[in-house]
């Protein structure tokens, strides 16, 4: 058989790294409402799983990461460190962006709006916008 390619063992690997981190959020939601039932600002997550459901969920989890690590071992994949502050710093710089494209003026794309919500508005979302920019950090 050939030998792949280390474009292909990348692809492999690109893979297997974006199911885990999938999968990684998926745990971290499942296992945050269980301990956090409190109501959220524009999204309640209602942990609704039954007993039985959270023991699928997690069985299932488990199996994930078993075939993941049987390729990981098959193709000779390494597994690498992940900053949290460059994690953490990847998805608020998203945050920012949403934030930072979120203009006044882009609410008219919407229907026409009353010029006297703007000064309250974009002094909102420019404190958002500097504070997601904070999350990024240096």
């Amino acid at each position: 058989m050939k030998a792949l390619t280390e474009s292909q063992i990348r692809s492999i690997q690109s893979t297997v790294y974006v199911v885990e981190e999938k999968l990684q959020d998926m745990e971290a939601v499942v296992y945050y409402t269980l301990q956090h039932r409190e109501k959220g600002i524009a999204v309640t997550v209602e942990h609704d799983f039954t007993t039985t459901e959270l023991q699928v969920f997690q069985q299932k989890s488990k199996e994930i990461k078993e075939v993941l690590s049987k390729i990981a071992r098959t193709y000779g994949l390494e597994s690498r460190q992940v900053s949290l502050k460059k994690l953490v710093s990847t998805k608020a710089a998203f945050m920012w962006e949403d934030a930072s494209g979120s203009g006044f003026d882009s609410l008219k794309g919407h229907g026409a709006i009353d010029e006297g919500y703007r000064e309250e508005y974009e002094k909102l979302f420019n404190q958002l916008t500097k504070l997601a920019d904070e999350l990024i950090g240096p």
